[in-house]
Parts: C-alpha cells; sequence; structure tokens
C-alpha cells in the first residue's frame, strides 16, 4: 500500500478555521484599542484646555479691582483704573466651534483665544455662563461663577470615539471688591 505525503482536506479546512477566528479577534481587539486611544486623546485635549481657561480666568480675577458681567457669556475685569479685561464666550454654529477668548484694553482690542477653535483638532465651547452674586450678609463680597462644557470639534465625526462632553466649573470668592 501507497502511503501519499500531505494534508486531508479536513486537515486543511481545520486550519483555515482556525486562522479566521484567530484574525477576527486580532482585529477587533485592534479597533477596539484604537476607538479607546482616539477617545483618550479627545478627552485629554478638552480637558487640557478646560483647565487651562480656568487657571487663566483665576490667575486674572484673583488681583482684579472689580469684576462685573456685561452679558450671561461676557464677564468684564478691572486689572488697574482704566486697564480692563474681557472675557468671553462666543457661541458655535453648524460649521464653526465656539470659544472662549481674552481681550485687554478696549473694546476694539483683538480677541485672544483661549480655546482651540479649529474644526479638525480644535473643541467646541457649549453652555458658557458667567456670574457675578453678592455675598448674603457681606456687601463687599462677590462670587464668580464660571460654567462651561468643551465637546469634540463640531466636524468630528458622528462615531462614538469621536463623541466626548466634559464640563467645567469654577467658583471664586472676590474679596478686594
Amino acid at each position: 500500500m501507497l502511503r501519499q505525503k500531505g494534508f486531508t482536506l479536513i486537515e486543511v479546512l481545520i486550519a483555515i478555521g482556525i486562522i479566521v477566528a484567530i484574525s477576527g479577534v486580532a482585529g477587533d481587539t485592534f479597533f477596539s484599542v484604537y476607538r479607546n486611544y482616539t477617545k483618550a486623546n479627545l478627552t485629554l485635549e478638552a480637558k487640557q484646555q478646560g483647565n487651562s481657561v480656568l487657571s487663566l480666568a483665576e490667575k486674572s480675577l484673583r488681583d482684579a479691582l472689580n469684576v462685573s458681567t456685561i452679558s450671561s457669556q461676557v464677564l468684564q475685569v478691572t486689572k488697574r483704573p482704566n486697564i480692563y479685561e474681557e472675557i468671553g464666550c462666543v457661541s458655535g454654529s453648524a460649521s464653526t466651534n465656539g470659544y472662549i477668548y481674552s481681550k485687554v484694553g478696549s473694546a476694539s482690542s483683538p480677541e485672544s483665544k483661549l480655546t482651540n477653535d479649529d474644526l479638525r483638532s480644535g473643541v467646541n465651547v457649549k453652555n458658557c455662563v458667567f456670574s457675578v452674586d453678592y455675598v448674603a450678609d457681606k456687601p463687599t463680597v462677590k462670587t464668580l461663577k464660571i460654567y462651561f462644557e468643551l465637546t469634540q470639534s463640531v466636524s468630528a465625526p458622528s462615531r462614538v470615539e469621536f463623541q466626548s462632553s466634559i464640563p467645567f466649573e469654577l467658583t471664586l470668592v472676590l474679596r478686594n471688591q
């Protein structure tokens, strides 16, 4: 009887099945890691920008002579007599990102954007509100509240790994008003 060398059809089909199963698990794992990496990067970028805005605002507001709201989205800070800073939010639209800005000097001074509003790599500012209230029983003490949310850019894909919304809030008690 002749003995032939090689694999049977059953052995080849089993090997192909095992390779397909391993490839499917590896591919799913790769794409899951990629989605989580993308989401983590977007969240990190938003957190860095939000914390930077809050840090700059707090630094600017700590030594202010006076703080008042021009509107719920614009804050006027008196640094020294006749030296003003304006911190405000500009709402986005369906095709542009909202952003937070700072402006030192007069109303015609240029804005310095505190958040990145680039459509590819930036963030979108939503629900931005500034409020200044007097503390009960202390008419010379004010409480300032800043609230905003940073979301993915308006041009980001709608897939779940590109969706992110991070709220930021800061409350300061202003004593030297």
